[in-house]
C-alpha cells in the first residue's frame, strides 16, 4: 500500500510541476493536468482514506513548493474528494462518469476560485479549457482505464 501511495504522490507531484511550465498549452489555453490526474486516481480509488491521504500529502507539497497556489489547490483537492462520494450516485458507466467529473470539476474549480479570489476569467477561456480537459481526460481514461483500480 505504501508503494502505491508513494507512486501516486510522485506522479501527481511531477504533473503539478510540469503544469507550471505550460508544456501542453495550445493558443494560451493550458489544460489542468493536475485536475485530470487527481480525478483519475480518486475516481479509481476504492477506499476514501487512501484518496484523502494522497490529497493531504499533496496539500502539504503544494503549500511548501508553490504557496501562491494554496487557495486554488485547496479548492481543487476538496472538490475532487467530494467527487469521491458523488460517484456512487452516477450512471455506473465509468468512462462517462469520469468525463462528467472532469467537465464539472473544471467549471466548479473556476467558479469557486473566482469566489475566493474575487476575480473571474473570461467564459470563453473556461469553455476552451473545459473542452481541452475533456479531450485529455478521455485520452487518460482510454490509455489507463479500469486497469488501475486502487485499493
Amino acid at each position: 500500500m505504501l508503494k502505491k501511495f508513494v507512486f501516486i504522490f510522485v506522479v501527481l507531484a511531477v504533473i503539478f510541476i510540469l503544469e507550471q511550465y505550460r508544456l501542453f498549452s495550445v493558443y494560451g489555453v493550458n489544460p489542468n493536468l493536475f485536475l485530470i490526474a487527481f480525478l483519475f486516481f480518486v475516481f479509481n480509488a476504492r477506499a476514501f482514506w487512501f484518496a484523502a491521504s494522497v490529497a493531504a500529502s499533496l496539500a502539504v507539497f503544494v503549500f511548501f513548493f508553490s504557496p501562491y497556489l494554496t487557495v486554488s489547490s485547496a479548492v481543487l483537492l476538496l472538490l475532487v474528494l467530494a467527487f469521491h462520494f458523488i460517484k456512487k450516485f452516477m450512471t455506473g458507466t465509468p468512462f462517462l462518469d469520469f468525463l462528467v467529473f472532469v467537465l464539472t470539476g473544471t467549471l466548479l474549480l473556476y467558479l469557486f476560485i473566482g469566489v475566493f479570489r474575487l476575480t473571474s476569467l473570461p467564459a470563453g477561456f473556461i469553455f476552451l479549457e473545459a473542452l481541452y480537459n475533456l479531450a485529455l481526460g478521455a485520452v487518460v481514461w482510454l490509455a489507463l482505464g479500469e486497469r488501475s483500480k486502487l485499493k
